[in-house]
């Protein structure tokens, strides 16, 4: 750009206009940067906004009245407390921890990879920031068979290389890949701007643009010299002024010079520096409350600027500027200033501002998660849906991948969201269907594939690196025909399914009550929490049982109710009850003789079921194994354990479960059925002849410890079965990726075997051939053989940490570590939704950005919300 200057021309210019018969103009031509030349002085505000907008931080120039939602560029802010904010971006730092959505359709364009034709802006009077950034960046021909011809006569003229690669040219001439023909860029972008009829006296206002500017240049028989095309335009001085409102808005866009406007009007500057200030307090309450999971608004409109004084008014009008007011309070002058000046039209805290500014850190986030998973050799997909508050079916789509600690090097797991969408919408979208339109919304795996496609082709994620999908069994998600494993594994060929492993485990727990006495016991459970919970009197009753029984034992004195969607986290419910079951027993003693009909009727009937050996013996029961396979699940939940040890874990809980089926076992879990039968008063003993139980289900036996034996040997082998089913046999390419884990690796002798077992599943993976690949695992297999099994890793993330010196291991390792797990990350993300999403949000009428869809920018932004601040205000490309 700094040739820009030699084309200016220091003293009086002739005007040579396209049509000859046009008399030129003579004009002085004023340079805009000299502040010094008063006559025919450009109007500034003209030279460097191409949309011819008013800049919204300039509330003291009197123009035309502005939209409000047009009233805030965030991104031409700086950091009011760094003077040097205008050199360098501040670069992204390391995140921490979770979320959120974006709406996906609002992702930035990867303008390394757009290019766009200067012949689409032709005609256009005004430009946006995004447009101006693409064709600024237009396409631009590399050799000399992309450049247009032309015919003249029997001979043919060309366009050169040598032309469009020139000093002189490169900056200004721009083909048009759609036309074949030439145009003139600074001309075409800034050219309504440069001759402006009507609007002043400047150096080529008033003039009709024709050739390089309106239109095309497609002869190319005389273009340089003295009456060349090229030469001659270079001359015209509305051409010397468009280059001069490109180099402007360039070199102000990158931060590399003041806004013009700033540098003459002193006061503007004063003003701008003013609003920043304030906008630095907005920026920052917002981020607060997107990282607290706290909701902008309240109950009532948000008008106006907040008082100045700091005191609430009579009504609420939200958090978000209660928030404010509390800065004010707190003895933020700069907010509370703007509060006193800020004009009606630019407060700065309408409900466009604070969706515009959640959307653009919402950008900023996703654009840190994905760059992050760029780098890393391969990522997974996990998605879950659920309906919230207001009926929407959402859908919470993750990515697990690996990143390398810059410092220390070591590798961690993570699962960081990337969308949270409405599914009904983005089916309607992908298909290309009108809201109002009759046709059915049908969630099937097709069309719930499409969606997650759409959603990571827009984040510009590389499929073929996708090697794993983590969703939950429901048919239209796992079918092998028509679900969306096997739907999205056409686009990503190398993504192979993981059923949820935490939602395995729920349904083999799940398998123990098919036996009728834990049945039973467990439908009683839930009917007692039921009978309680529902009632503020009956759950005051037990707690004044329990108080007046003075046990110091006692840490609960309410019960718990069950959990509706995971067995395993029945356990505490059933604990509870079980501690509490004498006392819940005296109340129900006393409920019997209540006044009301409804809580007689029930405390009497609950009262017969519970005071029987069968339910003592189920409740039990259900606690030891409810109590065994919780840690599994909880474990199965961290994002840092990987497929392997999830294996491991479960095979180790398989055979606790088989070492308690051991007589010697289930005599420790009788005792405590007899301790509990005697502080209930009741007689452990087989049922009688007329239970179906006794008489179908198991050999009949007159020793109770005996036949309850034979019904926890059932419970436990139906759960060890359903196991057995889904975790038995692992996957033959999870089976030969082991071997490379040290706690689990064979001996150095059998490396050909594995490597076989290797090039057979990974061939497509590797970089090397079977010899090297031979050598490489040998060499890993001895590193390994000084140190006994129990003392090397025994997962492939702590093994990835040894392997930097095997390239190939190290490969292997991370695809293995990056294998789906569960799909507790997007089971997090809705809960976080719950959160800000209330009944009164549910019913909102208003189009106001979820906060949840930020989540918590220090994650990904790093802890210094300043420097965060700072890439807001600095970077135009997130204008949204």
């Amino acid at each position: 750009m700094s040739t820009l200057r030699a084309f200016f021309k220091p003293k009086k210019a002739r005007l040579e206009d396209e049509n000859p018969e046009q008399e030129p103009e003579d004009i002085d031509l004023v340079d805009p940067f000299d502040p010094v030349d008063p006559v025919d002085l450009v109007d500034p505000v003209d030279l460097v906004d191409p949309v011819d907008l008013v800049d919204p931080v300039d509330l003291c120039v009197p123009v035309d009245p502005v939209d409000p939602v047009d009233l805030v560029d965030l991104v031409d802010l700086v950091d009011p407390f760094d003077p040097d904010d205008h050199v360098d971006p501040v670069d992204p730092v390391e995140p921490v921890d979770t979320i959120i959505e974006p709406d996906v359709r609002n992702v930035p364009i990867d303008h390394a990879e757009c290019k766009a034709d200067i012949a689409d802006a032709v005609g256009k009077e005004t430009f946006d920031d995004k447009d101006l950034e693409r064709f600024l960046n237009c396409w631009t021909p590399t050799s000399q068979s992309e450049l247009p011809t032309s015919r003249h006569g029997k001979s043919t003229r060309r366009l050169l290389i040598s032309h469009v690669q020139d000093p002189i040219y490169k900056d200004w001439l721009c083909v048009s890949k759609k036309q074949s023909a030439v145009y003139c860029k600074p001309c075409v972008l800034f050219g309504s701007q440069a001759h402006a009829p009507g609007k002043g006296r400047g150096k080529g206002r008033g003039q009709k643009l024709t050739t390089l500017v309106t239109k095309p240049l497609i002869k190319f028989h005389d273009l340089k010299g003295k009456s060349g095309l090229l030469d001659s335009h270079m001359e015209k001085d509305f051409h010397l002024t468009s280059m001069n409102l490109m180099e402007n808005y360039i070199n102000v866009i990158e931060g590399k010079k003041e806004d013009i406007r700033n540098t003459i009007n002193t006061s503007r500057a004063i003003q701008a520096e003013c609003n920043r200030k304030a906008l630095v307090s907005i920026v920052d309450t917002v981020l607060f409350h997107a990282r607290q999971n706290i909701a902008l608004r309240g109950n009532t409109g948000e008008v106006g600027v907040v008082n100045s004084t700091g005191d609430e008014p009579s009504t609420n009008d939200g958090n978000f500027r209660a928030s404010l007011r509390m800065r004010i309070r707190a003895g933020d002058e700069a907010l509370k200033k703007h509060c006193l000046s800020a004009p009606k039209t630019a407060t700065l805290m309408s409900a466009d501002i604070q969706n515009e500014i959640v959307n653009l850190v919402k950008t900023m986030v996703i654009e840190r998660i994905v760059e992050k998973v760029r780098k890393a050799e391969f990522w997974t997909i996990l998605a879950d849906d659920t309906t919230d508050r207001s009926k929407k079916e959402l859908t919470a789509i993750c990515i697990r991948y690996l990143e390398q600690n810059e410092n220390t090097g070591d590798y961690i797991l993570r699962e960081d969201p990337i969308a949270i969408v409405d599914l009904l919408d983005m089916i309607r979208m992908v298909l290309g269907l009108n809201d109002v339109g009759e046709d059915e919304l049908v969630m099937s795996g097709v069309n719930i594939a499409r969606v997650l496609v759409d959603v990571v082709e827009k984040l510009k994620l590389d499929l073929n690196l996708c090697i794993g999908q983590g969703y939950d069994g429901a048919s239209n998600m796992s079918s092998e025909r028509v679900g969306v494993a096997a739907e999205f594994k056409k686009r990503a060929p190398k993504a192979e399914f993981q059923h949820c492993m935490m939602h395995q485990m729920n349904l083999s727990a799940g398998s123990a009550i098919k036996d009728v006495f834990i049945n039973k016991a467990h439908a009683l459970i839930k009917k007692i929490t039921q009978f309680f919970n529902r009632s503020a009197k009956r759950v005051e009753h037990l707690k004044t049982v329990i108080r007046r029984a003075e046990d110091s034992r006692i840490s609960k004195d309410k019960l718990t109710s069950l959990c509706t969607t995971r067995f395993l986290e029945r356990h505490k419910a059933v604990q509870v009850l079980r501690n509490l079951l004498p006392y819940v027993f005296d109340a129900l003693t006393d409920m019997t003789s209540w006044s009301s009909p409804e809580t007689r009727s029930g405390a009497f009937n609950l009262q017969c079921a519970i005071d029987k050996a069968n339910f003592f013996v189920s409740l039990v029961m259900l606690e030891n194994l409810t109590g065994l396979l919780l840690p599994l699940t909880t474990m199965i939940q961290d994002k840092q354990i990987d497929m392997s040890g999830c294996m491991e874990q479960t095979k180790l809980v398989k055979k606790q479960l088989a070492d308690m089926k051991e007589p010697h076992h289930w005599k420790r879990m009788y005792e405590e059925v007899v301790l509990l039968g005697e502080r209930m008063g009741v007689e452990i003993k087989v049922p009688g002849p007329r239970s179906r139980i006794a008489i179908n289900q198991y050999t009949k036996t007159s020793d109770p410890e005996e036949h309850y034996h034979k019904v926890w040997v059932g419970a436990v082998g139906n759960v060890i079965q359903d196991m057995n089913a889904r975790f038995g046999e692992e996957k033959q390419n999870v089976a030969a990726l082991e071997q490379l884990i040290p706690a689990k690796a064979p001996e150095p002798d059998q490396s050909a075997e594995v490597t076989g077992k290797l090039v057979e599943h990974f061939e497509d993976f590797l970089d090397v051939g079977s010899i090297l690949l031979e050598r490489e695992v040998n060499r890993w297999l001895l590193h390994w053989q000084p140190l006994s099994k129990s003392d090397r890793p025994r997962t492939a993330l702590s093994a990835l940490n040894s392997a930097k010196l095997y390239p190939s291991v190290s490969h292997l390792l991370k695809y293995l570590a990056t294998l789906p797990v569960s799909t507790a990350e997007p089971e997090r993300t809705f809960s976080k939704v719950e959160r800000t999403k209330t009944a009164i949000r549910a019913t909102m009428t208003v189009n106001r950005t979820h906060i949840h869809k930020v989540g918590k920018p220090t994650r990904y932004l790093g802890g210094n919300l300043g420097r965060m601040r700072k890439f807001l205000a600095s970077e135009r490309k997130f204008l949204g």
